[in-house]
């Protein structure tokens, strides 16, 4: 048996800095071969891919993607991207209620408050956020979030054209 977890004299504890940079560095190494996880909350998660993307997904969507380009930019990188996708929490949750109690928007303001929730992106012009839904209805499975994309697209159509 191993005595040195008997003493505490004998263990010493890592800096939080090197233990984080640590991680990272190991984070790094396994996403050559496969996507790494290394955040998540609720429907909110973050992976650096195996093309150094550090990608923010909420089920299909990318709210937020950055390229990494060397190994020593990534812990600042992988910071900025928890950052964001703590933001985010809170609009998701939203979103969540806006799928689970859905009703067609009546008024131009509603639709596109809609649909920007339902993208989560507040920046795009609205008619270039209604063509992002087309290729997210086909990648969508049947269901209530597919049948709720196509709804809003539909809203958006008829009060922007």
């Amino acid at each position: 048996m191993c005595n040195a977890h008997t003493n505490p004299a004998l263990v010493t504890p890592l800096d939080p800095e090197a233990l984080e940079l640590s991680i990272a560095l190991d984070e790094w190494r396994r996403s050559r071969t496969r996507d790494e996880q290394f955040w998540s909350s609720g429907d909110v998660v973050i992976v650096l891919t195996t093309t150094r993307m550090i990608e923010v997904r909420v089920g299909l969507l990318i709210p937020y993607a950055a390229q990494v380009a060397k190994r020593a930019d990534y812990l600042e990188a992988k910071r900025a991207a928890i950052a964001g996708a703590q933001a985010l929490v809170e609009s998701v949750a939203e979103r969540a209620e806006l799928i689970a109690n859905y009703r067609y928007p009546g008024e131009r303001d509603e639709v596109e408050e809609q649909a920007r929730l339902f993208l989560l992106d507040w920046t795009t012009e609205i008619h270039e956020l209604y063509e992002r839904f087309a290729p997210l209805e086909r990648a969508l499975p049947a269901g209530n979030e597919r049948d709720i994309s196509a709804s809003i697209s539909q809203a958006l159509a008829n009060t922007i054209f």
